[in-house]
């Protein structure tokens, strides 16, 4: 893994990084808690369990029956508290099956993220993927990794472990968003392009484009949200 320290106009800027399937794993897990309707699906769930837990405990106190009702109380509590580490080991198995049976090729091992003039390049021994600046629409900082968005559920991985030092990332950082902001001040002329090309293969869940909130950097073909 390196940098390449070009700056001028017109050069390249470079990280290189080994993605590992339990780096995928890891991302697809911290995307896919993300989700709204992830969250919304969850806190129903819980909602449920919760009212169920209320409504058994209220009738074993009307039948007469206390300790029933503290069983029912006791068990919700335990059940809460169990539900959370149960969810997410059930996703980091579901993950992990995805990711033994394969994503796109070349997704896991070497990778070559550019920051071009005109977007930024992901390449690796299966695909070379070019997302353009104006279809990037936010940046997330993850356990491990930055998450690059040109879409809702398309994304681009760059690893913590891309970056010798925090100099390093300083470096990429300034000129990935000295490069968007030119790009974003674009968009406002007239004629201006907003697309993501792709040459060579693609991943599932790389084509939507939206313009939106920027913040810090981050390839990943995400999976389909619950």
């Amino acid at each position: 893994m390196g940098l390449r320290t070009a700056t001028a106009a017109g050069e390249t800027v470079s990280v290189e990084f080994e993605l590992t399937p339990e780096e995928w794993v890891e991302v697809s897990i911290q995307h896919h808690a993300g989700s709204a309707e992830v969250r919304r699906a969850e806190r129903t769930a819980m909602g449920l369990f919760v009212t169920i837990v209320l409504v058994g405990a209220l009738l074993s106190l009307v039948s007469g029956s206390a300790a029933a009702s503290l069983t029912w109380l006791l068990a919700g509590g335990i059940g809460i508290a169990l539900l959370r580490p149960l969810i997410r080991r059930a996703r980091e198995k579901q993950f992990g099956q995805f990711a033994r049976s394969g994503i796109t090729n070349g997704l896991f091992g070497p990778h070559r993220v550019e920051l071009r003039e005109e977007g930024v390049l992901n390449a690796t021994e299966g695909y070379e993927w070019l997302v353009r600046w104006s279809a990037i629409e936010r940046v997330e900082e993850g356990e491990g990794s930055f998450l690059v968005y040109n879409g809702p559920n398309s994304f681009m991985v760059i690893p913590h472990s891309a970056f010798r030092d925090a100099a390093g990332l300083r470096r990429f950082a300034d000129v990935f968003f000295e490069r968007l902001g030119a790009a974003r001040a674009r968009q406002l002329e007239p004629g201006e392009d907003a697309a993501t090309d792709g040459t060579a293969a693609r991943g599932g869940g790389e084509e939507e484009e939206t313009a939106g909130e920027v913040r810090p950097p981050g390839h990943r073909e995400a999976p389909d949200r619950a």
